[in-house]
């Protein structure tokens, strides 16, 4: 990327990403790799009016040799220096930035219980923190081309040069940032985005229920008291930010008792930093019962035994097959992108934003409300060209909400 295209991204990110408000504090946390687009950030954010912005960086050569060589029980730990940031941050609630430039493969190797037995010991002591932070302030997540990640996905251009400039155009078409409207592009966006979820609400659909070629027929219900959302979230300083750029999806939160049937993977899931292809799963009564994989069925059996909430679904996704994303007709090995490429689902953590007036309820009356609980939340694609989805309502009313793969409503 350019310098001018680095401050129209960084610009994009702050106003419409993150929308940062005078006198906040700003929290930007990326790897060095990314240091010429933090700058225009952190420039970014203080032209806005930030009161303070700091960046907490990261090194994916260190992460690794830390994985490699610290012991379990070290990686385990949480430290006081972590529970000192996570006080801090309960007396003022930063506006988060993540700018994520991962390479796919960065972790391929590593023992698989060092990948998940620190989160599984960690998790119990930082939740509550979590807990307490959800949705006190704006946030989002974007991405940063990297070399290693563009030459994943390109890897038979015939320069390392090459394929970095294809994946910049990707990310950049798919930021809407192709024109000199970004900032208009992102508004029209949204408000398609908000009005595909207001029809979806007008119609309060009791399930939907998912037919694909490729063997998916499966069944879910919805949540009683559900709300279709768009990325487009108000948080509880009365600030809304988009959560996640790019974006096209509308989600909503699931029965979390009520999936029923069988769904098969449309693409292939990277999961801490190992690629799970050719895969699908049956549910009964909501709780996977039964996955199979071509390749890394390990991992994949590993994480919906993650905790007890793992196995469930925690949030049902409605994106069209003709998604921007989608037309690039290449896997980004990046759920950021791979997830808004077409419908996904996510096992784990439900979001609780998708409950009506879950502003008012405490952490533990979401929860006694049916928001699923979980350490992970994991979206996996399962759109195709021929999806139909039907919903369904109280009075067994059906209408279909998707056809061949795109929006039918």
């Amino acid at each position: 990327m350019n310098q001018e295209t680095f401050q129209e991204y960084a610009r994009v990110i702050v106003k419409i990403g993150a929308n940062v408000q005078p006198n906040q504090e700003v929290i930007v946390a990326c790897s060095v790799n990314c240091a010429e687009l933090a700058e225009q950030v952190v420039c970014q954010c203080y032209q806005a009016g930030a009161k303070r912005v700091t960046v907490r960086w990261s090194h994916p050569g260190i992460s690794r040799l830390k994985l490699l060589n610290e012991s379990v029980k070290t990686l385990s730990e949480f430290t006081n220096e972590e529970k000192g940031r996570y006080e801090d941050w309960l007396k003022c609630p930063p506006v988060k930035i993540w700018i994520d430039d991962d390479d796919p493969d960065q972790f391929q190797g590593i023992a698989i219980e060092k990948l998940t037995e620190p989160q599984k010991k960690r998790y119990p002591k930082i939740k509550p923190y979590l807990d307490e932070l959800d949705g006190k302030a704006q946030w989002t997540i974007v991405a940063m081309p990297s070399l290693a990640w563009a030459k994943k996905m390109y890897p038979n251009e015939k320069t390392e040069a090459e394929a970095l400039r294809k994946l910049e155009e990707a990310i950049i078409k798919t930021m809407r940032m192709d024109g000199k409207q970004a900032d208009e592009n992102w508004q029209k966006h949204l408000t398609y985005l908000q009005m595909q979820a207001e029809k979806m609400n007008a119609y309060h659909f009791e399930r939907l229920h998912y037919v694909a070629g490729n063997g998916t027929d499966l069944t879910i219900g919805l949540h009683p008291q559900h709300q279709w959302c768009t990325a487009w979230e108000k948080q509880k300083n009365g600030f809304a930010s988009c959560v996640n750029m790019p974006t096209e999806e509308v989600f909503t939160l699931p029965d979390r008792l009520s999936a029923e049937g069988r769904v098969v993977a449309s693409k292939p899931l990277s999961y801490n930093g190992n690629l799970i292809e050719d895969f699908a799963m049956e549910f009964h009564q909501g709780k996977v019962v039964h996955v199979e994989a071509k390749k890394g069925l390990d991992h994949l059996q590993e994480m919906v035994a993650m905790d007890e909430g793992a196995a469930y679904l925690g949030e049902v996704a409605l994106v069209p097959f003709d998604s921007l994303i989608n037309q690039i007709q290449t896997l980004f090995y990046n759920t950021l992108f791979d997830e808004n490429a077409c419908c996904h689902l996510a096992l784990g953590a439900g979001i609780s934003e998708a409950i009506i007036n879950h502003e008012s309820m405490s952490v533990q009356e979401l929860r006694k409300a049916g928001c699923n609980d979980s350490m992970i939340h994991v979206d996996f694609m399962i759109g195709t060209e021929d999806l139909q989805i039907t919903g369904i309502q109280s009075d067994g009313t059906e209408v279909r909400v998707f056809q061949n793969g795109n929006w039918a409503i």
